[in-house]
């Protein structure tokens, strides 16, 4: 990918260091003290107010997922600005817009489907809560709070969820998950113990959370549908094509 700057927190800095050294990279620490060289906060502060113009495109590269599945070596995606733009439109339409202040509770690595959740928060005044890892009693204890309305899980987290929630269901307004097909009986348990609050979202590395979703209410589904992935999102055709390229009916 052709990297030239490393970011990172102080506590990693034995790995930055090592690989700044490797790889010929500029490393820059988040949480120095503002005068430390290479510290984000002293850049900024030599940095001049004037604003600087950068040209592009919104075909040109914006961000790079890497992707293997199971197997294989780590595969680059590459997504333009336009996608990553596509990719907070879709999620502030089917999620709704979070109001200044408001922050989403994420556990996951940013590298992953949480870190699609940045853009669209932050560019509505709103913000992250992250987890350094997952805590589930720690989670449920955040959802007291007037500000922290959403959480964005995957279905394994679910359970210890469950169990922390066993006398206090909590106060999340949106459990938002994804990743992974989730079982019938945790489904169940989860709306029966949080109510009707789940969202599922479906995307893939190469069109990251714009695919699919299914709604809180599409969960009050009473056959198998409430353990699909949902319905194409708005602005989004969803097809099943042969190895030819072509339609093919849907079963």
């Amino acid at each position: 990918c052709d990297m030239r700057v490393l970011i990172h927190s102080a506590r990693h800095r034995a790995d930055a260091d090592e690989l700044s050294s490797e790889l010929g990279l500029a490393a820059i620490a988040l949480d120095d003290e503002p005068t430390a060289p290479g510290s984000y906060a002293k850049l900024l502060a030599d940095a001049g107010p004037e604003p600087r113009g950068r040209p592009g495109d919104e075909r040109d590269p914006a961000w790079i997922s890497y992707t293997s599945g199971t197997t294989g070596r780590p595969k680059g995606v590459v997504l333009s600005r336009h996608a990553i733009r596509e990719v907070g439109v879709n999620l502030l339409l089917e999620l709704g817009r979070p109001q200044p202040g408001e922050q989403i509770l994420l556990a996951q690595p940013l590298s992953h489907g949480a870190g699609y959740f940045v853009l669209p928060y932050l560019i509505c005044g709103a913000g992250l809560w992250l987890m350094d890892r997952y805590d589930p009693e720690l989670a449920l204890a955040l959802s007291s709070r007037e500000s922290i309305r959403t959480f964005k899980a995957v279905p394994a987290m679910l359970p210890p969820l469950l169990e922390a929630a066993a006398s206090d269901p909590g106060g999340f307004e949106s459990i938002v998950y994804g990743a992974s097909p989730i079982a019938a009986p945790v489904l169940d348990a989860a709306l029966e113990r949080f109510g009707p609050v789940l969202v599922q979202i479906y995307g893939q590395s190469e069109a990251p959370m714009t695919l699919t979703c299914l709604h809180k209410a599409d969960h009050a589904l009473p056959d198998e549908r409430r353990l699909s992935a949902g319905r194409p999102r708005r602005g989004v055709l969803v097809g099943v094509r042969d190895e030819g390229g072509r339609a093919r009916a849907a079963r």
